[in-house]
């Protein structure tokens, strides 16, 4: 299933596709094209790529990523999946239950929010555990 290497690889290494946190909206376009929503506060950015969701602070100047969600129960409702993770990881079951991903959280740590009804992984910094 390499839909579960996806989910293994964010969770234990806080990156997709080579691009993680600290990077700027643009390395992220480059990695995931320009398929998106963004969703923008005061001096935040939220980038909603369907299954991957981005949060950004310009706390440092300029923007950078601080926050990698990846929205597990969006599969349900047939969402774009960005091209370069099908050609990466190949296609997505469009259900992983959640005793599976359970299972990825006893070895990597950063695997919060695994509720069976809506499993997400996310990946934080300690800035976004603080607030902005």
């Amino acid at each position: 299933m390499p839909d579960l290497d996806f989910y293994a690889h964010v969770a234990a290494r806080g990156d997709v596709l080579g691009t993680g946190i600290g990077a700027d909206p643009d390395a992220w376009e480059a990695a995931l094209g320009a398929g998106y929503l963004d969703d923008a506060g005061e001096g935040l950015l939220r980038r909603d790529y369907g299954l991957v969701e981005l949060s950004f602070s310009d706390a440092g100047e300029p923007l950078s990523c601080f926050g990698i969600s990846v929205q597990v129960h969006r599969l349900l409702y047939d969402l774009s999946i960005p091209t370069s993770l099908t050609g990466a990881y190949g296609e997505f079951a469009p259900r992983v239950r959640g005793p599976v991903l359970a299972s990825l959280s006893s070895t990597t740590p950063a695997l919060m929010g695994t509720a069976t009804t809506m499993p997400v992984i996310r990946r934080f910094t300690k800035r976004a555990m603080c607030g902005h």
